[in-house]
């Protein structure tokens, strides 16, 4: 067991962060939803006139908090939307975008100038990678547009022949690529993190393609 593990246990990445990856523009929508939703919390918190006064034109039962048929903005009766998965940025740091990309190349064996890793390179200076020709210092924090950026980077790695040919068993097990990336045994844990995968409806290829991804972004795989 390394160092990593004795010192605290990290989780692989959660499911739903790997599949929103397949929709590019997840990220952007659950960021623009959040923006809208708190325009609209501000434009019900403005609409009346003084504390305590129903507004203009409005019926004592608006100024309580409207009826049950015409729930706004502003209603206290409004459900509360789902809090958005926040990479703990407090406490990972990333390895070094060539240190991440030469154990890719090295869990696959594979040369770094692969043709599968163009898009990686294509994205490294989002991923964190330092260019001070351009001003760019490396950036090692694990950020959910960072996160979104790695899995896009992976998608035609974890898609490609290389991957099929080492592990051709993916659909139906992660623990030989758990054990390859980690340098361990997985655990229980981690085991039954991508369980959901082998249960689901879609394709073998695809549930070998979100397994791979899975391991390939979690904290063990890409920090230190």
């Amino acid at each position: 067991m390394n160092d990593k593990t004795m010192t605290r246990e990290r989780p692989t990445v959660k499911l739903i962060i790997v599949l929103a990856a397949f929709t590019a523009t997840a990220c952007q929508q659950d960021r623009g939803g959040q923006r809208n939703g708190d325009a609209a919390e501000g434009v019900g918190t403005q609409t009346g006139s003084t504390a305590g006064e129903p507004a203009s034109g409005s019926t004592g039962a608006d100024a309580d908090g409207g009826s049950d048929d015409a729930p706004g903005a502003g209603s206290s009766g409004a459900p509360a939307s789902e809090e958005p998965f926040v990479p703990p940025t407090d406490e990972v740091q990333l390895l070094p975008f060539p240190v991440r990309m030469t154990n890719l190349a090295q869990l696959l064996d594979v040369p770094s100038s692969h043709a599968m890793f163009t898009t990686a390179y294509e994205l490294r200076l989002l991923l964190g990678d330092h260019d001070f020709s351009q001003q760019h210092a490396p950036d090692l924090r694990w950020t959910a547009e960072r996160m979104h950026t790695w899995v896009r980077a992976l998608v035609p790695i974890c898609g490609s022949e290389v991957v099929r040919f080492k592990y051709p068993s993916l659909h139906q097990s992660a623990g030989a690529l758990m054990r390859d990336a980690y340098g361990r045994d997985p655990s229980l844990t981690e085991l039954e993190s991508v369980e959901a995968v082998f249960s689901s409806a879609a394709s073998d290829n695809d549930k070998a393609r979100l397994v791979c991804l899975t391991v390939l972004s979690s904290l063990d795989f890409v920090a230190y």
